[in-house]
């Protein structure tokens, strides 16, 4: 039997999950909360890789039904500049 909490909450965490990515670029990626969150994934990311110090590292959404609660591996990966620019523009490549 369900909670009566879950029926009426499933379809308002949906929402919000729709509004977030719709915001996502607008908002989100702007915002101090995702600066510190992305500076502290790739900290923890040269911790592992000392030798990608100085390189121009990204943090790369792989999921975003964790926006705001991201964990470095599972939701993010941090990569370098020119993997992300490759990774998106094949995006845009196979959308177009």
């Amino acid at each position: 039997m369900m909670d009566w909490r879950l029926w009426l909450y499933r379809p308002i965490n949906a929402l919000l999950r729709k509004l977030m990515s719709a915001n996502y670029r607008a908002n989100y990626l702007r915002s101090n909360d995702w600066r510190e969150r992305s500076a502290g994934f790739v900290q923890a990311h040269l911790m592992r890789h000392p030798g990608d110090r100085g390189k121009a590292l990204h943090v790369h959404h792989l999921r975003y039904d964790n926006i705001g609660h991201e964990m470095l591996g599972r939701d993010v990966e941090v990569i370098t500049r020119e993997e992300h620019m490759r990774i998106h523009a094949a995006r845009r490549a196979v959308a177009v």
